[in-house]
């Protein structure tokens, strides 16, 4: 999984210039399947991800015996959703969810709708 991995905008002419916000507005990207990421692959100068070890759900005929990798642009722009264990989340973020503020989201909406 690659941002770069085909040139679509070379091969038919066009400007893929939606945001990921502008996508699933206008529904062209939605969350519709869950993965393990397993493993990551740092920058050694920077210790940024650069890429991931991705289980898949669809068992060990599909991808390299169930694993795909990921890059972090195309984790930048896909991904919607993730669960860690709360003491590896950010404080910041633990914080906001210890607040225990809930906004109720309609059926329809592209972010009420899981995986």
């Amino acid at each position: 999984m690659d941002t770069n991995l085909f040139e679509y905008e070379n091969a038919f002419d066009i400007k893929l210039s939606l945001t990921k916000a502008e996508r699933v507005q206008t529904g062209e990207s939605a969350m519709t399947h869950a993965m393990v990421i397993s493993g990551v692959h740092l920058d050694p100068q920077t210790s940024k991800p650069l890429r991931y070890k991705v289980e898949n759900s669809w068992g060990d005929s599909a991808g390299e015996k169930g694993y795909f990798v990921m890059t972090d642009r195309w984790f930048e722009e896909f991904v919607y959703q993730v669960v860690v264990p709360k003491a590896l989340a950010p404080k910041d973020l633990v914080k906001v969810f210890e607040k225990d503020e809930r906004t109720v989201l309609a059926a329809w909406d592209p972010m009420g709708a899981l995986a």
